[in-house]
């Protein structure tokens, strides 16, 4: 069995607190409950273990236990990485497309695109592919009209 638990479904700061401290939350006070939780940018899914019955009310009562607690939007710990992104022509195959949409030089591409720390909002289709956000406004490009076949493993993608 499973449950979901959803909050607005939005990509921001605010949801992706909240949904990273309801699942510290639930693994805190009701892990013997479930297998695993997997968290996603607006909703958090919970894997009951199949042994144990959890009673509705108490399912629902884990929702408003949460929102009842006084320090449910504090910051969680995080883990930062740093990716090496290679802007060189023959890597960064759309640059002068996002050059020309965004009206933008090279450089200043770039250092919109390099000097902004992102958070994981969730982990896609692929094992290790990772949506970050927020991106700046100013580097939203359409998607091709056209998707590549194939994309390398590590390649960095500029979305919109």
């Amino acid at each position: 069995m499973t449950l979901r638990f959803s909050f607005e479904e939005e990509i921001s700061p605010l949801n992706l607190s909240c949904v990273k401290q309801f699942d510290v939350f639930l693994k805190d006070c009701f892990q013997r409950y479930f297998i695993e939780t997997v968290p996603s940018y607006h909703t958090i899914t919970v894997y009951l273990q199949k042994k144990m019955s959890v009673p509705l009310e108490e399912m629902r009562a884990w929702w408003f236990d949460w929102q009842s607690t006084e320090n449910r939007l504090q910051d969680c710990t995080s883990k930062i990485l740093k990716l090496p992104v290679c802007y060189d022509e023959e890597f960064a195959l759309d640059i002068e497309r996002i050059m020309e949409f965004s009206g933008l030089t090279y450089d200043e591409v770039v250092k919109l695109h390099s000097e902004k720390i992102y958070d994981v909002y969730l982990m896609g289709f692929l094992p290790g592919f990772p949506y970050l956000g927020v991106l700046d406004k100013s580097l939203h490009v359409p998607r091709l009209k056209v998707p590549r076949k194939y994309v390398a493993a590590g390649t960095v993608g500029i979305g919109g």
